[in-house]
C-alpha cells in the first residue's frame, strides 16, 4: 500500500462564526498536497456533486485512536470513494499544531507509539492551523461538508450514518437565483424584547443583490427586513431585525421574496421562556466520572459572564477520570442584579454531555438552580454533547412573593404514614395547585384547588398510596412555585 504523508495548505475565504464547528458555518477553501505533489482543492470536489468527511483528530487522543481502528472512515472510503462508487472523499488531519509528522507513523515525538497510517488508503494530514479554521475544541472533531460548502460536526457515528448524512447534502449551486436563510442567530431566550437576527446564504449562480427576509408565526408577519449587498455563490452574511416583541414559541425566519428555489426560503426559530428566579441563587452542579471535562456560566443580556465555575480531572486515567471533583454536587452561591435577563450555560469539552460513572453508581448529573428557601427554580440534566443552556430572568422583587410564602409554609407530620397536611399563608386571592415528585422524578399526585381566599391555608395531602421513600412537594400559587421535601414511612 502506498502511504501519503500530507501537507496542509490553507487559503480562508470565509470564517467560522462560532466555537466548535456551527452547523452554519461555510468551509475555507481547503487545498491538500500530498508528498507526491498531487493537490486536493475542496472546492474542486465539492463541485462535482461530492461531499467530504475530514477526520480532525490528535495523536495522543485515546477515544480518536479508538474510533480510527474501528475502520469506519477506511470503510467509508473504500465503499464510497474514487475506488467505490466515488460519491465522497475521506480525508484524516492530525490537528494538534504541537504534533511533529513523524508522531502519525508511530515514530518519533509519538505519545503512545500508533502508527495512525497503517492500513489507511484514505489520504492522511498533519496540519497546524486546521484548528483554528474549525475553531476545534475536542478531539476527534469530525465533520461533513457538503457539496453547498457548509459543514456539520458528525462525530463518530457508524458508516452506514456517515453514508446517509453524505447522501442527505444540500446539491452545489444550480439555481440562477437561489438566497436561503441558514441559521438563526439572534437570541433565542424570551425575555422582554428579544434581539433576532438570521444568515441568509447564496446558492444560486448568480450574485445574490437583495433579499426580503421575515419573522413570521404562521402567516402573522412579526418583523421584516430589506437586506441590499453583493453575495457572490457560497456567500453569506447576516441580516438584522432589532429588537422584537415576541412571546416563547416557535415562529421561522423566511426570505419572502421570489427566487427560484423556495424550499430553502425558511428555518425554524424556537423561543424559549426565561424563568423568572430569585437574586440570590444555588447553583449546583454535578459532574459525572470526568469534572475537567465540565463547566458553567452565567451570561447577562450583553453576554457578559456574572458567575462561571470549573472543576479540576482526576488522575485515575489518562483522560482525567475520578478525582476529589468526579461525581458529586459542587454548590455555588450566586447574586444576581435585579431587572436583567441571564442564560446559565453548561459545557462539556469532550462533547458527549455527561454521563459516565468511573464504575460506581448513576447519578443525577447536570445543574439546578436552587432558590435559598431550596426550590428548584431551572434545571438540565447530562443528556447532551458541547452545551446547553436555560434562560432565566430577575426584577425588582424576584424571589419575594416566593420567599414569603416559603417562610409561611410547612409540611407535616414529616415523616408522614397516611395523611400529610400543607400549611401556609396567602396575602390575596390566589389560583392553588399542588404537586408530588418520587425519586426518580415521577409526578405521583397532581392536584388543582382552583381559586382560594387570602389567609392560612391547610391543603390536606393523602400518603396512603405512596411507598416509603423522599418525595417532592411542590406547591402552586399563581405564578410562585415553593417545593418542600416529604418523608413518607410505612
Amino acid at each position: 500500500m502506498k502511504k501519503l504523508l500530507l501537507l496542509f495548505v490553507a487559503v480562508f475565504t470565509v470564517s467560522l462564526a462560532k466555537a466548535q464547528v456551527p452547523d452554519y458555518g461555510v468551509c475555507p477553501d481547503i487545498t491538500i498536497v500530498d508528498l507526491d505533489g498531487n493537490s486536493y482543492r475542496l472546492y474542486d470536489i465539492l463541485d462535482e456533486g461530492k461531499s467530504v468527511v475530514l477526520d480532525l483528530y490528535a495523536e495522543w487522543c485515546g477515544p480518536c485512536w479508538s474510533y480510527h481502528q474501528g475502520g469506519t472512515l477506511e470503510n467509508l472510503y473504500a465503499a464510497y470513494g474514487p475506488d467505490g462508487t466515488d460519491e465522497l472523499m475521506v480525508f484524516g488531519v492530525e490537528s494538534d499544531p504541537s504534533t511533529p509528522v513523524t508522531a502519525i507513523s508511530g515514530g518519533t515525538g509519538s505519545t503512545n507509539g500508533w502508527n495512525w497510517l497503517d492500513g489507511i488508503e484514505y489520504p492522511m494530514a498533519n496540519s497546524n492551523t486546521i484548528a483554528d479554521a474549525f475553531n476545534l475544541e475536542y478531539y476527534p472533531t469530525i465533520v461533513l461538508v457538503c457539496p453547498d460548502r457548509r459543514v456539520t460536526e458528525v462525530s463518530q457515528i457508524t458508516m452506514a450514518q456517515h453514508y446517509a448524512a453524505a447522501s442527505a447534502c444540500s446539491p452545489a449551486a444550480s439555481d440562477n437565483n437561489d438566497g436561503s436563510i441558514i441559521a438563526y442567530t439572534g437570541d433565542d431566550i424570551a425575555c422582554g424584547d428579544v434581539e433576532m437576527s438570521a444568515v441568509i446564504y447564496n446558492t444560486g449562480l448568480n450574485t445574490l443583490t437583495s433579499a426580503t427576509v421575515k419573522v413570521m408565526n404562521g402567516t402573522t408577519e412579526l418583523a421584516s427586513t430589506n437586506w441590499t449587498g453583493q453575495l457572490a455563490s457560497y456567500g453569506y452574511a447576516e441580516v438584522d431585525f432589532g429588537a422584537v416583541t415576541i412571546a416563547p414559541g416557535n415562529y421561522q425566519v423566511k426570505i419572502t421574496s421570489m427566487d427560484d428555489n423556495a424550499a430553502n426560503n425558511s428555518f425554524p426559530v424556537a423561543l424559549i421562556d426565561a424563568t423568572v428566579v430569585t437574586l440570590d441563587i444555588v447553583v449546583e452542579v454535578t459532574t459525572d466520572y470526568y469534572p475537567g471535562e465540565t463547566s458553567w456560566e452565567i451570561t447577562n443580556s450583553n453576554g457578559t459572564t456574572v458567575a462561571e465555575g470549573e472543576y479540576a480531572p482526576g488522575t485515575a486515567d489518562q483522560f482525567g477520570g475520578g478525582g476529589a471533583d468526579a461525581s458529586k454536587t459542587h454548590m455555588h452561591n450566586v447574586t444576581l442584579p435585579a431587572n436583567e435577563c441571564y442564560t446559565m450555560w453548561l459545557y462539556d469539552s469532550y462533547g458527549d454531555g455527561m454521563s459516565y460513572t468511573g464504575g460506581g453508581s448513576a447519578v443525577a448529573w447536570g445543574y439546578k438552580i436552587v432558590a435559598s428557601w431550596g426550590g428548584v427554580l431551572l434545571s438540565q440534566n447530562g443528556d447532551f454533547e458541547d452545551e446547553v443552556k436555560g434562560g432565566m430572568q430577575t426584577s425588582e422583587t424576584s424571589g419575594i412573593e416566593e420567599g414569603e410564602l416559603a417562610q409561611s409554609m410547612s409540611v407535616y407530620p414529616n415523616p408522614a404514614v397516611d395523611n400529610a397536611m400543607i400549611t401556609f399563608n396567602t396575602t390575596e386571592q390566589s389560583n392553588l395547585a399542588i404537586e408530588v415528585i418520587n425519586s426518580v422524578g415521577a409526578r405521583v399526585i397532581s392536584k388543582s384547588f382552583g381559586s382560594m381566599n387570602a389567609g392560612t391555608q391547610m391543603i390536606p395531602l393523602a400518603t396512603t398510596g405512596l411507598s416509603s421513600g423522599i418525595y417532592l412537594v411542590n406547591v402552586y400559587v399563581n405564578d410562585s412555585v415553593v417545593t418542600k421535601r416529604l418523608s413518607v414511612e410505612k
